[in-house]
């Protein structure tokens, strides 16, 4: 049997693995590199409110890394047949339909170990612009991703 996971699908995945892991990496030495506070809460001007410790920096990876990490095992450990799929696959064309998860569970690591460097780097230097920017961003394109692939999966499920 074909393996669900192309070059493309294990090069996301670890893309988006070692992101994620890089921004907890940056964020941990800033924190013991810098003595100054950083602003941690911004008003709707984008003006700092409240200002804190660099410590507040893991956060993000904190919660990018592990989460990254359990889509990831997921997706390689678990049965497909277990996963929790737009509609049952019909008869046939399962694999298909399976690598059409799994390459949105890829895009989705890729994206958030990305947002999670991206993130950390721009709250460290207080690059206030692109904190809302990547944020955004972000929600976008997690969503498109996961409506786009959601649509092609339940088109090629109806084909067959």
């Amino acid at each position: 049997m074909k393996s669900r996971f192309s070059i493309h699908h294990n090069l996301q995945f670890f893309i988006g693995d070692l992101t994620a892991l890089a921004s907890l990496v940056f964020a941990i030495v800033f924190m013991l590199t810098t003595n100054d506070q950083i602003p941690v809460h911004y008003d709707l001007a984008w003006n700092p409110t409240r200002y804190g410790s660099p410590g507040v920096l893991l956060i993000i990876p904190l919660t990018m890394l592990p989460t990254n990490l359990i889509i990831h095992a997921i997706a390689y450990f678990l049965p497909p047949e277990r996963w929790n799929l737009p509609s049952q696959p019909k008869e046939g064309c399962e694999e298909k339909l399976y690598q059409i998860i799994a390459y949105m569970l890829s895009l989705i690591v890729f994206e958030s170990g990305i947002y999670s460097l991206l993130f950390t780097v721009a709250a460290a230097y207080d690059i206030r612009v692109l904190l809302c920017f990547i944020t955004i961003t972000y929600i976008v394109i997690i969503l498109a991703t996961c409506i786009i692939d959601i649509i092609v999966y339940v088109k090629k499920n109806t084909e067959f």
